[in-house]
């Protein structure tokens, strides 16, 4: 038996995945936790543990995983507050046989272990950050929260801090990329999870002069390459390309742009600014509430 916990990174999760994994102790024995967004990683964990039963924790879960979950008509619970009175539902609601007392003892355990569902003053902290950080959190999540008040979605936003450079993965292509070297990757990113449906993708680069006289790979990726264009930019100065792109219901990985020089270079630099994703109302039919935790990655 398997129970899934899913929901965006932060510490409310944490919380939930932790409290899950000891009711399910609690109540049916030896339960082992793992973290996966697919169900190939699933079963690799279930073939290396030899585990009958765990919960997962999953914070991107692919398609084929979101479409498992709903053909099988498990019961489910969605906690949006009091998530320790949603605890109590949910271990009658998922036939986990444990008391109310139990619960309370959890909670108290998490909470002396310096683990709680919330921390005072969220509100302050927000109002604290710089406005900066809270551009890149509207323009990629803002526009989910939109849709889930009025059913229409604004275009996404991912500015150039959610992207990496492509010879430093771990650091973020924010500033000018030197093109000159070997062919390679210049920058990659984000990593993020869209709804199934088609795309279209509007990319604002910034371009030096030595860079007209040479052609660009942009390509869409998930586990695969999905699209690709060549550019080459006209002058020096902003270059906006549109390329269009779908995503399968099945698709179990993350959204990556990658922009890669094709020949070596002498001098000349690039810069990212900023990717808008738009789609029609077709891509999100039947995507419901489920679109909030593909905004996911930007946060991790």
């Amino acid at each position: 038996m398997l129970y899934f916990v899913i929901g965006l990174p932060g510490r409310f999760t944490e919380w939930c995945d932790v409290a899950t994994a000891e009711i399910a102790r609690r109540a049916l024995g030896p339960t082992e936790f793992v973290r996966a967004d697919t169900l190939e990683e699933i079963s690799l964990w279930m073939i290396r543990t030899q585990a009958s039963r765990g919960v997962v924790a999953s914070r991107q879960p692919g398609g084929r995983l979101r479409s498992a979950l709903v053909e099988a008509g498990r019961a489910f619970l969605v906690v949006v507050e009091e998530p320790q009175t949603a605890l109590v539902e949910a271990a009658h609601h998922l036939a986990l046989n444990i008391s109310n007392a139990d619960v309370v003892e959890i909670v108290n355990n998490l909470a002396a272990a310096g683990l709680t569902f919330e921390k005072p003053g969220g509100a302050e902290r927000w109002g604290g950050i710089e406005a900066e950080e809270k551009r890149v959190v509207d323009g990629a999540v803002g526009p989910y929260i939109t849709y889930l008040t009025s059913g229409n979605l604004p275009p996404i936003i991912w500015e150039r801090e959610l992207f990496f450079l492509g010879d430093r993965p771990r650091e973020r292509a924010t500033g000018v990329i030197d093109v000159t070297g070997r062919a390679r990757r210049l920058l990659h990113g984000p990593y993020i999870m869209l709804p199934p449906g088609s795309w279209a993708l509007s990319l604002n680069l910034l371009f030096s002069r030595e860079t007209t006289e040479h052609d660009f790979l942009l390509e869409v990726i998930v586990d695969r390459p999905i699209s690709s264009r060549t550019i080459r930019p006209q002058a020096e100065g902003i270059f906006e390309v549109s390329i269009a792109f779908a995503l399968e219901a099945t698709t179990d990985h993350p959204v990556v742009i990658r922009l890669s020089t094709q020949r070596a270079a002498f001098d000349g630099t690039v810069a990212v600014v900023r990717a808008v994703l738009t789609t029609d109302g077709a891509a999100l039919a039947g995507y419901g509430s489920a679109v909030i935790p593909a905004a996911a990655g930007l946060l991790a």
